[in-house]
């Protein structure tokens, strides 16, 4: 297990900023939304004093391998907001391409017209692991970095009446609240990206004969809650066509508050015999 403050770390190098692609964070490889963890880490790093997240945009370019990563950043503007183009490659070969945009303003208006989905506390339900395991399935490496609680869980073949919807509570091991806006917004993107095929098998009514890498993903960062180490997934992919797979994802806090809203268009592949 590699806790996520430690495995999304940024180091910086007479050469630049590197970081490491750890397998312990794979699914069919490096998660997609890990990646883009590290490049709003790599942001952070260089983003300045009193910044936060606004938005992530990116683009999945290629397959990364693990181990490790260069990362270039550009300023394309600077000031109270900027804008930063982000780059990861590997041996000379793009992974990631991103554009995120980081605040430090705090003044205007504020509204909120919706509410979180009504669902059992994560202290309620059976631990994620332990469903599956239940079922005969065991956790890929990526599921052992968190802690996950599924609200109502389904077997293969036992498809949700709603269609591909799906909520889940999750939580990073050893989650320590953290004063780093970029390291706490981390969470959200790994959250949104990974929950897309989650929602998408939830309407299914047997075993998919695909997989569906993401092709690029978009985040919007909202509200912070760095003490709130549950997070409530609540995604939904009811589109899926012309070999692509699409969903929406909200990301909410213990007590409500809408940390972030993304998604992702995801890419069919057969699954190999």
């Amino acid at each position: 297990m590699a806790l996520l403050a430690e495995a999304s770390v940024v180091q910086q190098s007479p050469n630049g900023l590197t970081a490491y692609l750890d397998p312990e964070w794979n699914i069919w490889g490096p998660v997609g939304g890990f990646v883009a963890a590290i490049a709003l880490r790599a942001v952070g790093v260089v983003a300045p004093a009193g910044h936060r997240p606004v938005s992530l945009s990116c683009l999945f370019v290629s397959r990364g391998e693990n181990g490790p990563v260069d990362i270039a950043i550009d300023p394309i503007k600077t000031g109270s907001t900027a804008f930063w183009s982000v780059e990861l490659s590997q041996a000379g070969k793009c992974v990631l391409r991103a554009q995120i945009c980081t605040t430090a303003k705090t003044d205007g208006p504020a509204k909120m017209d919706c509410a979180a989905p009504e669902v059992p506390k994560p202290d309620a339900l059976e631990p994620f692991v332990d469903q599956l395991r239940r079922f005969g399935h065991e956790p890929i490496p990526f599921w052992l970095n968190v802690e996950g609680r599924q609200v109502d869980f389904r077997s293969p073949g036992d498809p949700d009446p709603r269609g591909g919807f799906t909520e889940r509570w999750m939580r990073f091991k050893d989650w320590d609240v953290t004063s780093d806006p970029f390291l706490d917004a981390a969470r959200a993107i790994i959250g949104i990206d990974t929950h897309i095929w989650a929602a998408y098998n939830r309407g299914l009514t047997e075993l998919p004969k695909h997989v569906a890498p993401s092709l690029d993903l978009t985040v919007w960062f909202h509200d912070a809650a760095p003490e709130s180490a549950w997070q409530l997934i609540a995604a939904r992919s009811d589109f899926a066509g012309h070999a692509l797979l699409s969903g929406l994802v909200d990301i909410w806090s213990e007590d409500g508050k809408l940390v972030a809203r993304g998604g992702s268009q995801c890419l069919f592949v057969p699954l190999r015999d």
